[in-house]
């Protein structure tokens, strides 16, 4: 029986974790925007450090290069995606977080009502992919994609 939160090196992470992930993350990175382009081109050059599953989602953790441009803001997250998995009654959500202007983060979460549920293999990606930037202060969220 896996006990939560359990963190793994990115080498023994859960291997449909980091797909899921890998299949995501481009769909939230299609905007127009200045901060995504550079995202885009971090994301090209990111490695998996870490997966964290949580028990009602992960948290797939990325190391960019120094020298990838830098997103500005400097430090967002967003996302909106509905991923429909199999064994899943409700669609899970996914977000993206950015720290000192690089991608560090693609959490995946699911409603609570599924928790405990076995998710065997994404369905389908369904919802407008468009990107909220949510600054860490008050400011409101900008819809950019």
């Amino acid at each position: 029986m896996t006990t939560w939160p359990a963190t793994y090196i990115a080498e023994n992470a859960p291997r449909n974790v980091a797909g899921l992930a890998e299949v995501v993350v481009p769909y939230l990175l299609v905007a127009d925007h200045p901060a995504i382009t550079a995202l885009r081109a971090q994301y090209r050059r990111r490695c998996i450090t870490t997966v964290e599953m949580t028990g009602v989602g992960f948290f797939v953790n990325y190391a960019v290069p120094d020298d990838a441009p830098a997103a500005v803001p400097r430090d967002f997250a967003g996302g909106n995606a509905e991923i429909h998995i199999a064994g899943l009654e409700y669609p899970a959500g996914c977000v993206l977080f950015v720290r000192d202007g690089k991608l560090r983060t693609c959490s995946r979460f699911i409603s609570s009502t599924t928790t405990g549920q076995r998710m065997t293999r994404c369905l389908a990606l369904r919802g407008s992919f468009r990107f909220f930037l949510r600054p860490k202060t008050n400011q409101p969220e900008t819809e950019i994609g």
